[in-house]
């Protein structure tokens, strides 16, 4: 059918299996997106990429796998990002802070994401929640997370190779 004037799409808690269909792409008015708690594999579409209007989008609790595809990083009304409990890996975009400036919770943790947490994530200043843990992060832990954020109230970074430095 026709669901192009769909404002929320909201599927979470159900049996749905096999991939996420690209075509969810196309519902370009979309403001709320949750898959949560299902059972999709494959990858992340590309085509997601299209939900310009997106404010919340949610995957979590999946069998998702690959990395989040650079076209989803064009969200720039989003406040709410969480794909955690998944099987999805490889680094967050370096850009990640400056491409979400309104985002205020983002939860990744229970992946497989490597690479350093970027700077930029300190760009988000409205940030309230940080959700890293249980991947495999590296480097060192920005110092602007916690020091210049004043909104954050959860930073989540544990079970990872993550340092600090003075």
């Amino acid at each position: 059918g026709n669901l192009s004037s769909l404002l929320a799409l909201d599927v979470q808690t159900n049996d749905l299996t096999g991939s996420i269909p690209e075509s969810l792409g196309n519902l370009n008015l979309l403001n709320v997106l949750s898959l949560t708690s299902n059972s999709l594999t494959g990858s992340i579409p590309h085509t997601l990429g299209k939900l310009s209007s997106l404010v919340e989008f949610y995957l979590n609790g999946n069998q998702l796998e690959g990395s989040i595809p650079p076209s989803v990083y064009n969200f720039s009304s989003l406040q709410i990002f969480s794909v955690q409990y998944n099987n999805l890996s490889g680094p967050i975009s370096y850009h990640l802070g400056n491409k979400f400036p309104q985002l205020q919770n983002l939860s990744i943790d229970n992946n497989r994401f490597h690479g350093s947490i970027p700077e930029s994530l300190c760009n988000a200043s409205m940030l309230e929640i940080v959700q890293l843990s249980e991947n495999f992060f590296s480097g060192v832990i920005p110092k602007c997370l916690g020091a210049t954020m004043k909104s954050l109230s959860a930073l989540l970074l544990s079970y990872n190779q993550l340092e600090a430095r003075n």
